[in-house]
């Protein structure tokens, strides 16, 4: 069995918590979204009362979004992939900033802005990316009912931004190469 890419290690840090070194300066607690087969691993890695197992009957990246919205409520929450290793500080400033910025529309702006935004994503020329953005509680709400109710027929994460209001920021072509999720150590090599 292939390694887990969490922690998979460069420069003896794991990729885990070089994502979270990441976001430290931006959240005020960092935590870490697993499947229940990686508690045991993760657990002698991380503190245990920062990890998020898995809740949701959901595959993929959406099921530990849901679970960690389901454990920590009215937070709205910064993410980034633990695979996404080359994404700059700046990149992460940017979107937190272009965040802040739509949350607090003015007044004129509301008319055309409706709600504030419940995600918060860069895209490239034609799709979201989705693995580092800022979703609010209240998309997750949205989400969590919809899964409830047996409505959200895709699990993607690029399907659910879809159907939030989600503001997005166009990834220059100088920030494309931020955003490649690598798979192996070899990959960084490649």
């Amino acid at each position: 069995m292939e390694q887990d890419k969490g922690l998979l290690l460069q420069n003896n840090k794991t990729w885990a918590s070089m994502a979270a070194q990441k976001l430290k300066p931006f959240v005020s607690e960092v935590y870490f979204s697993i499947n229940l087969s990686q508690f045991a691993t993760y657990s002698q890695v991380f503190e245990i009362s920062k990890l998020i197992p898995d809740r949701f009957d959901v595959h993929g990246p959406l099921g530990g979004l849901l679970s960690a919205h389901q454990k920590l409520e009215s937070m709205n929450l910064l993410i980034i992939a633990c695979d996404m290793i080359d994404i700059k500080p700046i990149t992460i400033e940017n979107l937190v900033y272009h965040f802040n910025k739509y949350q607090k529309p003015l007044s004129h702006l509301e008319k055309v802005w409706g709600d504030t935004s419940e995600a918060c994503v860069y895209k490239n020329k034609t799709e979201f990316e989705p693995l580092l953005g800022i979703y609010t509680a209240k998309g997750l709400d949205k989400l969590i009912e919809l899964i409830t109710q047996n409505k959200l027929q895709k699990h993607s994460m690029k399907h659910t931004l879809e159907l939030l209001n989600s503001s997005e920021i166009l990834i220059q072509d100088s920030q494309m190469a931020e955003f490649k999720n690598y798979n192996t150590q070899n990959d960084i090599l490649l």
